[in-house]
C-alpha cells in the first residue's frame, strides 16, 4: 500500500506502521511522524511538496531512499537522528553522511531542503558531480544543434549522460535535439520565447525535472516550448513560475514517454503548463498549483495512470476530443466559480470516471462537456455558461451530491441509476432526459444563494424526490416545467416551502407524512395535483393555477387551502375525494377562505352544487369527514346544471 498525501492540511501518524512496503508520497501539506510512530518497512519516501516532519529516530527504516524536491522540506526534531540508505535532492543523489539545517550540527548543511535541529544520517552515496550546461546559442553559422559546442557556454559540449543540468538560455531562441541527450534537470530562463526543437536525437530528463521562469523579471509573457519528444527517466516535478508580472508558459508539444516505468508528473508554480503531444507516460499526473491546458486526447499520458487536480489548481481542456483518463478534482474553496475542470473549446468527453471532492466542472468559450464515464466521490458542482452544456450520460452519478450553478447554459442528466442524495439547482436550466434520473430519496433545492433563479425542465420524464424545497426570496425566476406530460412525485417527511412556478404539463403527486407548501400565485400547468399522504398546502398568495383541472385528495392526505388568493383552484377544476369511511383524506379550509371549484366527487359519485365545509363553517353542506377549518368550498356544477348565485 502506498500512502499519498495531497493538498494542504496535516496528517499525524501516531502508531508504528510495519505492514506496508509501499511508498510514502507527500505532495502538499504535512505528514508528521510522531514520537512513538514510524514506517518500519517502506523503501521509498518522496517529498514533492509540503513538509515531512520526523520526531523520532525510528521514523523511517535504514533501508529507505528519501527523495526531496525543490520547494519541499524535511523537518527533523532537535536531538533526533534518522538513518536512511540514500538521499536525493531535486533528483540528484547526495553523498553519505549527516544532513540537516543550520544549527543541526550535520556534516552537510542545506536550509533549502531541511529545517529543525535534528539530522538525517545517509548510509550510502558517493560524491557525484553535476555540472550546469548553459545554452548561449553562440554557434552562429554552425546551426542550432545540441552537438555544436559553440552553442554552449565556454564553447564546450556538456555531458549528455545524465550528470548535467541544462539551462536554456542566455542567448539564441532555438536549440535542436540533433544528438541523444540526457539531463538530470532542465531549466528555462531565457529573456524571450525559446524552443527546444525536434531533431535526429532523443531528449531525456531525470529526477530534477523541469524548471521554467525567466531570470530577469518582466511584465511580458514568455513561452518555452519543448517540441522534441521527451523521455522521462524518473518521477517528475515541473516548477513553472512567473517572470515578474508576466506569465510563463511551458508548452510541451512533443510526445512524453517513460519506457513503461509509470513515472509520475507533478506541475507546480504560479504559471501554466500546456500539454499537446501524444503522450504515453504511465504515472499519475498531478496539477498541484495554478493550471494546466491539454490539447490532445492522450496529453495526460496513459489511461492506466490517473490525473489529480488539487484544491486551488485547475485543468483546462481544449479541442473537442475524448479523454480516457480517470480524473480526480479536489475542492472549490480557492477557484470557486471559475471551475476546477474546464472545457474551453469544442465538445470534450470524459470517458473514464470523474471523482469529485466538492469541486466544480465548468464550461467556457463555447466549450461543452459530455460526461459518460460516471461520477463518484463527494459533491460535484456544475457551471455551464451561456450557449454551452454539461451532459451526464451512459454511466450514473454516484457522488454524494450535485450542485448546478448554471450561468445561462444547461446541465443535462441523461442517465438513470444515480445515487446522489442532495441536489441544488440554481442558475439557468437543469434538464432531465430519462425517467427516474433523480434518486427517489433526493433532497432537491431549487434556487441557491449564488443563483436564486432556476429552471427545471423535465422534458416529459417522470421523476421522484424525497424532499422538494424552493424557499429563496432573492431575485430570479424559478420555473418547473415540461412541455410533454410528466409526473413529479414528492415523497417527503419534511415540511418545506416551494415558491417556484409550475408550468407546462407537470403533474404533482404528494406522498410522505411531511407538508409541502406552494406559495407561487402563477402556476399555469395543465397537469393534476394529487395528495395521498401528508399535506399539500396552498399558502401566502399561492394557487394551483387556472389550467389545472384535476385535483385529487386521497389516502391520509390533506389539501390545505390557506392562501389569500381568491382563486386558489380553477373554477373548472374537478376535485375528487374518497367516499366516507374509505380514508381520512381532508380538505382544510382556513378562516376566510371562500374557494370555488367546478365539480366535487366522493369516489365516483358527483356531489350536488353548493357550499361545503366543516361544522364550524357557514357552508350549506357540513361534512367533518372530508373537511376541516372554518372556510367554505363552493361547488359550481353538478348533473343538474350550474349553480348560480344571486345577490
Amino acid at each position: 500500500m502506498t500512502l499519498v498525501k495531497n493538498n494542504g492540511g496535516r496528517i499525524t501518524i501516531t502508531n508504528v506502521i510495519s505492514t506496508t512496503t509501499g511508498d510514502v508520497v507527500l505532495n502538499g501539506g504535512s505528514i508528521v511522524i510522531a514520537e512513538t510512530a514510524g514506517f518500519s518497512a517502506c523503501q521509498l519516501v518522496r517529498v514533492g511538496g509540503g513538509t515531512l516532519e520526523l520526531r523520532n529516530s525510528a521514523a523511517l527504516p535504514d533501508t529507505t531512499a528519501v527523495r526531496v524536491q525543490e520547494g519541499a522540506k524535511v523537518a527533523i526534531k532537535e536531538g533526533v537522528t534518522v538513518t536512511v540508505d540514500k538521499l536525493f535532492l531535486d533528483g540528484e543523489q547526495q553523498i553519505a553522511g549527516t544532513w540537516g539545517a543550520v544549527g543541526s550540527g550535520a556534516d552537510h548543511v542545506n536550509d533549502t531542503f531541511f529545517s529543525g535541529l535534528g539530522t538525517l544520517n545517509v548510509i550510502s552515496g558517493t560524491q557525484v558531480v553535476y555540472a550546469d550546461a548553459v545554452w548561449d546559442g553562440g554557434g552562429t553559422g554552425a546551426g542550432d544543434g545540441f552537438s555544436v559546442a559553440a552553442n554552449w557556454d565556454g564553447d564546450a559540449l556538456p555531458s549528455f549522460d545524465g550528470f548535467s543540468r541544462a539551462i536554456f538560455a542566455t542567448g539564441g531562441s532555438t536549440a535542436t535535439v540533433d544528438t541523444p541527450a540526457t539531463f538530470t534537470k532542465m531549466t528555462f530562463n531565457a529573456a524571450s520565447d525559446f524552443t527546444v526543437a525536434a531533431g535526429a536525437g532523443t531528449l531525456t530528463v531525470g529526477g530534477g525535472g523541469i524548471k521554467a521562469g525567466a531570470s530577469t523579471p518582466s511584465p511580458s509573457d514568455r513561452t518555452y516550448t519543448i517540441a522534441s519528444d521527451l523521455i522521462l527517466d524518473d518521477h517528475q516535478f515541473w516548477n513553472i513560475t512567473k517572470n515578474g508580472t508576466g506569465t510563463t508558459y511551458l508548452h510541451v508539444s512533443g510526445a512524453i514517454s517513460d519506457g513503461g516505468n509509470a513515472f509520475n508528473l507533478t506541475q507546480r508554480g504560479d504559471s501554466v503548463l500546456i500539454l499537446s503531444g501524444n503522450n504515453s507516460y504511465g504515472g499519475v499526473t498531478t496539477i498541484a498549483t495554478n493550471y494546466a491546458v491539454v490539447r490532445h486526447p492522450n496529453a495526460l499520458g496513459s489511461a492506466a495512470g490517473n490525473t489529480i487536480v488539487q484544491d486551488g489548481a485547475y485543468l483546462v481542456v481544449e479541442g473537442g476530443f475524448t479523454l480516457n483518463e480517470p480524473i480526480t478534482i479536489n475542492g472549490d474553496d480557492v477557484i470557486r466559480w471559475s471551475g476546477t475542470l474546464r472545457s474551453n473549446a469544442g465538445t470534450n468527453t470524459l470517458a473514464a470516471k470523474l471523482t469529485s471532492s466538492y469541486a466544480r466542472i465548468r464550461t467556457n468559450n463555447n466549450g461543452c462537456w459530455e460526461v459518460v464515464g460516471g461520477v463518484d466521490g463527494g459533491r460535484l458542482i456544475c457551471s455551464a455558461v451561456y450557449g454551452t452544456y454539461i451532459r451526464f450520460a451512459e454511466k450514473p452519478i454516484t457522488a454524494g451530491g450535485l450542485t448546478c450553478h448554471t450561468h445561462g447554459g444547461t446541465v443535462i442528466i441523461a442517465v438513470a441509476g444515480n445515487t446522489f442524495t442532495s441536489m441544488e439547482a440554481g442558475g439557468n436550466e437543469l434538464r432531465v432526459d430519462v425517467p427516474n434520473a433523480w434518486p427517489a430519496n433526493l433532497f432537491l433545492r431549487q434556487g441557491s444563494q449564488g443563483s436564486a433563479g432556476s429552471i427545471l425542465n423535465f422534458n416529459g420524464n417522470d421523476q421522484s424526490v424525497g424532499t422538494l424545497i424552493g424557499d429563496y426570496a432573492g431575485s430570479g425566476v424559478r420555473v418547473t416545467y415540461s412541455v410533454a406530460p410528466m409526473t413529479l412525485t414528492v415523497d417527503q417527511s419534511d415540511n418545506t416551502i416551494y415558491n417556484a412556478m409550475i408550468t407546462g404539463a407537470v403533474s404533482v403527486v404528494k406522498l410522505g407524512t411531511g407538508k409541502l407548501t406552494l406559495t407561487n400565485a402563477y402556476h399555469t400547468t395543465s397537469g393534476s395535483f394529487t395528495v395521498s399522504n401528508g399535506t399539500l398546502s396552498v399558502s401566502n398568495f399561492g394557487s394551483l393555477g387556472p389550467n389545472s383541472t384535476n385535483i385529487v385528495v386521497g389516502g391520509s392526505g390533506t389539501l390545505d387551502l390557506s392562501s389569500t388568493n381568491p382563486s386558489m383552484i380553477a373554477d373548472t377544476a374537478v376535485v375528487t375525494m374518497p367516499e366516507s369511511g374509505v380514508s381520512t383524506a381532508k380538505i382544510n379550509l382556513a378562516a376566510g377562505v371562500n374557494e370555488s371549484v367546478g365539480w366535487l366527487f366522493y369516489g365516483d359519485k358527483m356531489k350536488r352544487a353548493g357550499t361545503y365545509g366543516a361544522s364550524g363553517s357557514a357552508a350549506t353542506y357540513k361534512d367533518n369527514t372530508h373537511f376541516s377549518g372554518t372556510g367554505v368550498l363552493k361547488v359550481l356544477h353538478d348533473n343538474a346544471g350550474t349553480l348560480m348565485w344571486l345577490r
